[in-house]
């Protein structure tokens, strides 16, 4: 999977960096939160807003319906990429 992920210093954690990308995938945003739900401990799903909330590892994950994933309070690119790879494992199961 090649993604672009857009990164940029975090605002409310010092050292530590957000980071940004869109997953190619049509989510089903049900299944979606099932799924999660069994791979991770804290999450809240927000049906009417359309967005997952995450957090694992002291980082808090977004993902929106849209595809849209956002990492907060990462320690760098390569904690954000894998944390990324860990959540897509998950959607791609939960993918129409």
């Amino acid at each position: 999977m090649k993604l672009t992920i857009y990164t940029k210093p975090c605002i409310t954690e010092k050292d530590r960096i957000m980071a940004n990308t869109a997953l190619d995938i049509n989510l089903d945003f049900e299944r979606m939160c099932d799924m999660l739900k069994t791979e991770f401990k804290d999450v809240v799903c927000s049906q009417k807003l359309g967005i997952v909330k995450i957090n694992w590892k002291g980082k808090t994950i977004l993902i929106f319906k849209s595809g849209k994933v956002s990492i907060r309070k990462a320690e760098s690119e390569d904690d954000a990429i894998k944390t990324l790879e860990t959540v897509s494992k998950t959607l791609k199961v939960a993918d129409k």
